[in-house]
């Protein structure tokens, strides 16, 4: 199983990434910056655990459990081309409401369709 890290910083910046334990590296899945770093960070909050904290501000949080990688892959892959901030706080909550066999559903469509799946997600659950 891949634990999702994250870094974050408080400029604020949020690095999203899969620590490789051969390479001792990690691998970036993306980076997100001003308010979409924070609204991230912030509705995620309960979904991961602290696992070290600098003086200066930066943390380092892990994701534990598949259902909670899932939904976090879903989100920041939805939030990536998204720019209206009501909208990206409803896909947030939609996928954070999700149970499990539908996350599934979802995350198996996102493999098969990549782009037009994003697309979907924004149109269903972003509704002005």
């Amino acid at each position: 199983m891949v634990n999702l890290r994250i870094g974050y910083s408080p400029k604020p910046t949020l690095c999203i990434y899969v620590y490789d334990k051969e390479t001792r590296g990690r691998i970036i899945i993306c980076r997100f910056k001003g308010w979409k770093a924070d609204l991230i960070l912030s509705s995620l909050a309960d979904l991961l655990s602290e696992i070290r904290h600098y003086v200066d501000g930066r943390r380092v949080l892990e994701c534990q459990g598949e259902e909670q990688s899932l939904k976090i892959k879903l989100i920041i892959s939805t939030l990536r081309g998204m720019r209206s901030k009501e909208r990206c706080i409803k896909v947030i909550n939609a996928i954070k409401s999700m149970n499990e066999p539908e996350l599934h559903w979802w995350y198996r469509l996102y493999l098969k369709y990549d782009r037009k799946l994003l697309r979907a997600l924004r149109i269903l659950y972003a509704k002005e």
